[in-house]
């Protein structure tokens, strides 16, 4: 048969799935020959009875938009918007549901969603165990705040808080935090908080900055080192500057305490000399204020560098004064005590003399 023609059209203003018509040609339809003839399917009759179809695939050249903003194709700027439609993005998804915006889930293998930049990926997943951030390779995760970077923990899981962490040694584990300041497990299993340095590994300890440095280390036996100023980068000689072990002896300028009545106790150490000093809110606190206990060389002394007196007493009572004025005073005792020994020195306030026993008796020395 010859081709049919179709002519005097008119635009359809307004559609009405149910009832409008499409006009089909069915080449074995014999009476479709005859002129004049035509046949219709509305629209909903095309795409079956629930006005659905099921397409196996399509292909749509320009912008697809599913109920103005569920679903919005923008293929001028290859963008896609859910639940707007005027994505300004790649992929804009908006809502407003309180529970979430979008939700991925795989029951199987666990949702992930992975972030992909320069071969680097960079994963949010949730195995049901737990949720996971997760970055491939040797690369860092960075945190962020107000356009500055806050915190990092680098590859091998050591953090920094305002600053990139240093190349810590292998097994250690610490947090960086500014410039200077450090908490650290070693990778002996010490912890240290340490100023102005850090571990780069057997024990050689390095300046973060040109400045002094300092470190506590907590084990078995407390440790405090100090070390005087060095630039930064450089190696570290610290001195141990007091130790506390855990029998409670505090050592003071050495690493351990060797006490002779095998107590508890605290050690000085000098080179030279040592001193323990006294000062309250009187004395002052210079070095010739205060009361001190020193060691120089092989001797020792007691001295109070105010104006005023040195005493010594038993059982919370006054025995012997060292006046200012170099004076030496005994507290009387009215009798002569019991259970003396040799040498003992008294002042007997009834007769009003120094008296000393030679072993059996007590004699007037004058």
């Amino acid at each position: 048969m010859a081709d049919s023609k179709i002519t005097a059209l008119t635009a359809i203003s307004t559609v009405d799935p149910t009832a409008d018509p499409l006009v089909i040609v069915d080449v074995s339809d014999t009476s479709m020959a005859a002129s004049g003839t035509t046949k219709k399917s509305t629209i909903n009759q095309l795409l079956g009875a629930g006005g659905t179809a099921t397409l196996a695939s399509a292909t749509i050249t320009g912008d697809l938009t599913v109920d103005t903003s569920t679903l919005k194709v923008d293929s001028t700027n290859n963008r896609v918007g859910i639940g707007t439609a005027s994505p300004t993005v790649p992929l804009y998804v908006t809502g407003n549901n309180a529970t979430a915006t979008a939700i991925m889930q795989d029951e199987t293998n666990g949702a992930k969603l992975r972030l992909l930049a320069n071969s680097i990926n960079f994963d949010l997943s949730n195995s049901g165990g737990g949720g996971d951030i997760a970055v491939s390779g040797a690369n860092p995760l960075t945190f962020r705040t107000n356009g500055t970077e806050r915190a990092r923990i680098d590859s091998s899981g050591n953090v920094g808080i305002g600053v990139t962490p240093s190349a810590w040694v292998a097994g250690a584990k610490a947090i960086q935090f500014g410039a200077y300041g450090s908490l650290a497990q070693s990778s002996s299993g010490n912890i240290e908080l340490s100023f102005n340095s850090y571990n780069s590994g057997a024990g050689a300890y390095k300046y973060l900055q040109t400045d002094t440095a300092s470190l506590y280390r907590a084990s078995s036996v407390h440790s405090w080192f100090v070390a005087p100023s060095g630039t930064a980068g450089n190696a570290i000689t610290f001195t141990q500057a007091m130790t506390l072990d855990a029998s409670g002896n505090l050592a003071l300028g050495q690493s351990s305490s060797a006490l002779q009545s095998g107590g508890t106790g605290i050690t000085i150490y000098g080179s030279t000399a040592s001193e323990l000093k006294f000062l309250n809110s009187t004395t002052g606190s210079s070095a010739n204020d205060g009361t001190a206990l020193v060691t120089s060389v092989n001797n020792f002394s007691i001295n109070n560098r105010e104006s005023g007196s040195v005493s010594i007493g038993t059982t919370n009572t006054q025995r012997m004064i060292v006046k200012t004025d170099g004076q030496v005073r005994f507290v009387p005792l009215a009798a002569d005590p019991g259970g003396a020994e040799a040498g003992d020195v008294y002042y007997n306030s009834s007769s009003n003399k120094l008296k000393c026993y030679n072993g059996s008796t007590w004699n007037d020395l004058f």
